[in-house]
């Protein structure tokens, strides 16, 4: 989801800034889409290393705190049905500005930690992944 974010958003731009409120088309864009679900399997990732991978994610990815209960409330407006279809808890992500770059850290972290986690089984299999964005 985070690649195909990223072809949109080299593809398309940024949107006017006024386009990022609820009731505006944009917002059901293929990129906008794309972030949504990117954001909230993110933080799926980062609660499934926590809860399975018995690892803490403040040392996977000291940016994740910052952005854990956004990315929670996000997860949340994303993967189950709200009493609105824009609900509050998906917007407040916008209001961060330093999301983005908290976010694109937590998954660069994440990333390198799962390449850490699978390096031993890819070694024995002749499996080699080396691109961890």
């Amino acid at each position: 989801m985070k690649e195909l974010f990223e072809y949109y958003l080299k593809e398309e731009g940024l949107p006017p800034e006024k386009s990022l409120e609820p009731d505006q088309p944009y917002m059901l864009s293929s990129m906008f889409s794309c972030m949504f679900l990117w954001y909230g399997l993110l933080y799926v990732t980062c609660d499934g290393i926590e809860k399975v991978g018995k690892a803490k994610m403040a040392d996977v990815s000291p940016a994740f705190n910052e952005v854990r209960k956004s990315l929670y409330q996000f997860r949340n407006a994303m993967f189950h049905i709200q009493p609105q279809y824009w609900s509050p808890k998906l917007m407040d992500v916008f209001k961060d500005e330093k999301i983005v770059e908290r976010i694109r850290a937590t998954h660069v972290s994440v990333g390198t930690w799962l390449d850490a986690q699978l390096k031993p089984y890819a070694e024995s299999t002749q499996i080699a992944r080396t691109d961890t964005g």
